[in-house]
């Protein structure tokens, strides 16, 4: 096993979770005959192209509009355009036909309605100030809905009509976080339903079945700062043809002005750790784009050049670039979980 072929696999554990054919398979069950629908987040472009051309849609994602139905805004911050994209969903939703509602994880900054009274400027200072800060997702989604008239379920407001909302679940600490809830109540109305149609722990059963004959050992999913998560990683030990796997959700609080995600972060952060062991590490996200650099993460050994003085101005992505190792498949059209693999390769 390569570092390479350990990518290969990955991509092809996360094509099998393709959005479009999950959002065809499960409308085919035909219990909900939407009359118009709606698609928010990274995975958004793919999750409407499971549904039908005729049918009425807004779709609005953080990528480049393909036709008029569409509507890039911003992504990860808070700006303008998100209310803006806001402005264009309480539109197209008011009407007493039934909603499909698809969700996936960016939905967040992606669409946003002010509540009364809001100042948004400050609003919007804050949100930066909180993703500096690598503030825990579900302590984030808690203030986003806490200043939104659409988020933590607020959205339900605007429908006449019943809803289904089909998520993509990216967030470990439960479905209900997707988009800061935007559909999600509790208890949850009847006439609005909400179902999950891939998540992390179905990412991990897909690269179970990508590593073959490697005996997987599955781990909790880790969340928590990055320290924690390298030395949580630290204490496993696959014996040849072994591989650890565990979905991941780590938050790391932005310093300097490097480029880079957290799973190159990561990964960069456990090369001093593998010198002189024969250990394979992947960490890769599922929507192909880690964090503000054009990469989808990273898969290391102990061969790596030290990776310090990149690491202390979290600029990982041009330590990989530096290493010749920049991984980048391009937006994947999904968005579940990180996932984290250590593989020790048979001799």
């Amino acid at each position: 096993m390569t570092r390479h072929q350990l990518c290969r696999l990955f991509e092809g554990a996360l094509g099998r979770l393709d959005p479009a054919p999950l959002v065809r398979q499960r409308l085919a069950v035909g219990d909900f005959s939407p009359g118009r629908v709606v698609a928010i987040g990274k995975a958004a472009q793919r999750m409407v192209d499971g549904c039908p051309g005729d049918w009425p849609r807004l779709v609005i994602s953080p990528y480049p509009s393909r036709d008029e139905t569409e509507f890039q805004s911003s992504h990860p911050m808070l700006t303008s355009r998100s209310y803006a994209a806001g402005d264009l969903l309480t539109d197209f939703v008011d009407c007493q036909e039934p909603v499909l509602l698809l969700i996936s994880g960016g939905a967040s900054a992606l669409v946003e309605v002010a509540p009364a009274g809001q100042d948004r400027e400050a609003w919007m200072f804050q949100w930066r100030q909180l993703f500096a800060e690598g503030c825990d997702i579900v302590a984030m989604n808690q203030e986003r809905a806490r200043h939104s008239a659409i988020k933590g379920g607020k959205l339900l407001n605007w429908l006449a009509g019943p809803s289904l909302t089909l998520l993509l679940c990216d967030v470990l600490q439960g479905p209900q976080w997707v988009g800061s809830g935007l559909s999600w109540r509790n208890p949850q109305p009847t006439q609005h339903r909400v179902e999950v149609l891939a998540d992390g722990r179905r990412l991990v059963e897909e690269m179970v079945l990508s590593l073959g004959g490697y005996r997987c050992i599955l781990q909790e999913p880790m969340v928590g700062t990055m320290a924690q998560a390298v030395e949580a990683i630290q204490r496993w030990a696959p014996a040849p043809g072994e591989a650890v796997l565990a979905s991941a959700e780590v938050t790391l609080a932005v310093q300097g002005h490097g480029r880079g995600g957290r799973c190159q972060h990561l990964a960069a952060s456990l090369v001093g750790w593998l010198r002189d062991k024969p250990y394979l590490f992947l960490a890769a996200a599922s929507d192909g784009v880690d964090g503000t650099a054009p990469s989808a993460g990273a898969c290391v050994d102990g061969s790596f050049p030290d990776p310090s003085a990149y690491l202390s101005r979290q600029d990982s992505y041009h330590y990989f670039q530096s290493c010749a190792q920049v991984w980048h498949p391009g937006p994947t059209g999904n968005n579940l979980n990180d996932l984290v693999v250590l593989l020790n390769p048979r001799s």
